[in-house]
């Protein structure tokens, strides 16, 4: 046992020099491990800032805009497709069988409201226009007769008053020389100067009856003529008056009668005629006399010929389509609303929205809302949308392939920077802020809604903070190109 115990005071040393050797190298303390962070988060926050030349700053065109409160709005896209407007699309029918005496357009034409395209010689059309001419000329004739039975009466009434008033004959005539009296005229007068010598004659037989000349059975003989050439001329005006006021309703009736058969006829022809039928009967060009069957087809409003379906000299039917017309300085983009942009069914007729179109990369175009469908389609499992976009210019063209873009959602206000002051690298989204002249510190940010070059920042930035927005991808570049020198 004694024999032992060297040995093991022996390990017993060797154990507390290496436990002592340990200590002393091992790493400083916890405070000094502390201490070096920062040197070593050096490296990375210097990456973040940037110095330029002042002629490379310059050359590059940077431009600065303070971060700012806009109004924005969740946006959602749909595929869609450019139509005609249907209100400006129209196809141009014959509205008669007939021959094509001649085409005017061609397609590509510009036309204006009314101008003549085609000619159709119908004969319908002739009989329609022969019917309108003698009905015409019934009116005049039936509006001639009642004016003239019109006239008549009027002069009799006068006359009846005239001679119920016991005027002389001759002031009469005077009066009533140039006044429309008909055949009544003579035989008015004529009972009227009966009767005036009658009553002459009476009257001084009764003064003469009186002194005893003259015997009484002579005086009442005249008496009693006069008094029958009153009952006479009382009988004859009552009997004139009444012709005369029958013949007047008659006549009025006859030229009401002519008018309204004059409109069938017109209704008749404009029914035939179709759109040039609220043009004159005869057409605008076209002789009475020998070309009532010749038809001018008219545009119904100023657009494009799109597409020409007959020639001249062939045989058309009733009905055919002659020419396809569209106004295209407005068109339709018809698109689908999928259950991804189902927000956008509460749009309303009007509200504005945007398109794009890939044969006409880098422009936006504005557009608004006509209507949102009703009815989800069955197939597609979509509502219809079709929105309104100016084609003033003629750039676009039906059948083009459109992206619209769809507002939806509550309008909010937030801070929003332009995106062209918005950078991406490694998934992380970036701006840049001066720090001073030509120096730049990149700044991470926290993106939300986008809605047209707008962007929303949700986190890292304040409102009023100056950022770079023109030249933020080469500054980006120069920051890279820093960090692999590095």
């Amino acid at each position: 046992m004694l024999k032992r115990i060297p040995s093991l005071i022996v390990f017993a040393v060797i154990c507390i020099l290496g436990a002592w050797s340990v200590w002393k190298l091992w790493p400083s303390e916890p405070e000094e491990q502390g201490a070096e962070l920062p040197i070593a988060a050096a490296p990375d926050a210097e990456l973040r800032m940037l110095s330029l030349p002042a002629d490379k700053a310059n050359a590059i065109g940077l431009a600065l805009q303070p971060v700012e409160r806009r109004e924005l709005q969740q946006i959602v896209s749909a595929p869609g497709r450019l139509d005609y407007d249907d209100r400006r699309h129209v196809e141009i029918k014959t509205a008669t069988d007939g021959v094509l005496a001649d085409v005017r357009v061609k397609p590509g034409d510009r036309i204006d409201a009314g101008a003549v395209v085609a000619i159709v010689s119908s004969p319908e059309i002739g009989a329609a226009r022969a019917d309108v001419l003698e009905h015409e000329a019934n009116l005049q004739v039936a509006v001639e007769l009642r004016d003239w039975k019109q006239a008549t009466c009027e002069g009799l009434e006068r006359l009846a008053q005239a001679v119920r008033a016991e005027k002389s004959l001759e002031s009469i005539r005077r009066e009533f020389e140039g006044v429309q009296l008909g055949s009544a005229r003579e035989e008015i007068l004529s009972a009227f100067a009966k009767f005036t010598l009658a009553r002459s004659v009476a009257a001084s037989l009764q003064s003469a009856g009186q002194s005893g000349s003259v015997p009484q059975r002579t005086v009442q003989e005249q008496v009693s003529a006069r008094d029958t050439a009153a009952a006479a001329l009382d009988s004859i005006l009552e009997q004139s008056l009444f012709d005369a006021r029958q013949e007047c309703r008659q006549a009025k009736n006859t030229a009401a009668d002519a008018q309204r058969r004059l409109a069938i006829s017109h209704q008749h022809l404009r029914t035939l005629l179709g759109f040039v039928g609220e043009m004159s009967a005869m057409g605008d060009g076209i002789d009475p006399q020998s070309n009532l069957s010749l038809v001018e087809v008219r545009a119904p409003f100023a657009g494009t010929i799109e597409r020409r379906v007959y020639s001249a000299t062939e045989r058309v039917q009733q009905g055919d389509t002659l020419f396809v017309l569209a106004d295209t300085s407005s068109l339709w983009i018809t698109a689908d609303l999928r259950e991804s942009a189902w927000g956008a069914a509460q749009l309303q007729p009007g509200d504005a929205l945007e398109a794009v179109f890939p044969a006409l990369p880098g422009e936006r175009f504005p557009a608004k809302v006509y209507f949102v469908g009703r009815e989800v389609d069955q197939d597609t499992n979509a509502l219809p949308l079709v929105a309104v976009i100016d084609n003033a210019d003629d750039r676009l063209r039906p059948g083009m392939y459109a992206q619209i873009t769809l507002p939806v959602g509550v309008r909010l206000t937030a801070l929003a920077v332009p995106d062209s002051a918005v950078c991406e690298h490694q998934g992380t989204t970036f701006v840049f802020c001066p720090t001073g002249d030509n120096s730049f510190r990149r700044v991470d940010i926290q993106t939300g809604l986008r809605q047209g070059d707008w962007t929303e920042v949700r986190d890292g930035l304040a409102e009023g903070a100056s950022i770079v927005t023109t030249g933020c991808f080469q500054l980006k570049s120069e920051l890279l190109l820093e960090r692999e020198e590095e």
